[in-house]
C-alpha cells in the first residue's frame, strides 16, 4: 500500500507541474510579442534617425552638394529631382516640374558626367532665423554626349530652404531643398 501512496503523490505534482505549463507558457509568449515589438520600435526610429541630416545647416548643405555631385555622376535624374523644392522658381523662369524635366533631358543626352565642386569653394550664407540661405560654389563640369566631350568651369548660386519631408510616410523632419539655381546656364553647351 506504500507504493500507492507514492504513485498518487507522484500523478498529484505532475498534474500540479502541467497546470503551472500553460501560464509559464502564456507569460512567456507575452513577454515575447513585447521584446519583439520593442526591438521593431528601435529599428524603426534607427532608420528614420539614419535618414535624417546630420550636422549643423552648413554641413547639412555641403552633404546636399555632395549628394548633387554624386547623383549627376550616376546620371541619377530621380535623386537630383529629389533635392529640388516644389517652390523652385529661378531667374530664367524655370519652375519645378521644368528643372526636373531639364536635368533628366541632360542627363539622358550625355553618356558620362563627371562634377567637381572643391570644398573650399562653398560658401553658405543663411539668412536670419535659419529657415532660408544660399550656397555659392565653383564646379568643373565635364560631360561625354553622343560625339563630344567637353569641359566647362560654372559659378553657381543656389537658394535654400530648410522644408518638411516625410520619413516612411509616416515621420516628419526637415531637410534643405534647392529654390532657386543661377549660373547653370552655360551647361547647355557642353
Amino acid at each position: 500500500m506504500m507504493n500507492s501512496g507514492r504513485t498518487m503523490e507522484r500523478r498529484a505534482v505532475a498534474k500540479q507541474r502541467t497546470e503551472a505549463n500553460p501560464i509559464n507558457w502564456k507569460i512567456m509568449s507575452a513577454l515575447g510579442v513585447v521584446l519583439t515589438l520593442a526591438l521593431g520600435a528601435l529599428a524603426v526610429i534607427r532608420a528614420v534617425d539614419a535618414q535624417r541630416p546630420k550636422g549643423t545647416d552648413p554641413q547639412q548643405i555641403q552633404a546636399l552638394l555632395l549628394k548633387a555631385e554624386t547623383a549627376s555622376e550616376q546620371r541619377n535624374s530621380a535623386a537630383l529631382g529629389r533635392l529640388i523644392s516644389e517652390n523652385y522658381q529661378d531667374s530664367l523662369g524655370m519652375t519645378e516640374t521644368q528643372m526636373r524635366y531639364q536635368i533628366a533631358d541632360y542627363l539622358r543626352n550625355h553618356r558620362s558626367i563627371d562634377v567637381d565642386i572643391p570644398a573650399n569653394s562653398i560658401q553658405v550664407q543663411l539668412a536670419p532665423g535659419g529657415r532660408t540661405g544660399s550656397v555659392r560654389f565653383h564646379a568643373r563640369v565635364s560631360a561625354q554626349g553622343e560625339s563630344s566631350q567637353n569641359s566647362m568651369d560654372i559659378d553657381m548660386t543656389c537658394g535654400l530652404a530648410k522644408e518638411p519631408v516625410r520619413y516612411f510616410w509616416l515621420f516628419s523632419g526637415e531637410e534643405w531643398k534647392v529654390t532657386s539655381a543661377e549660373g547653370y546656364a552655360g551647361l547647355e553647351g557642353i
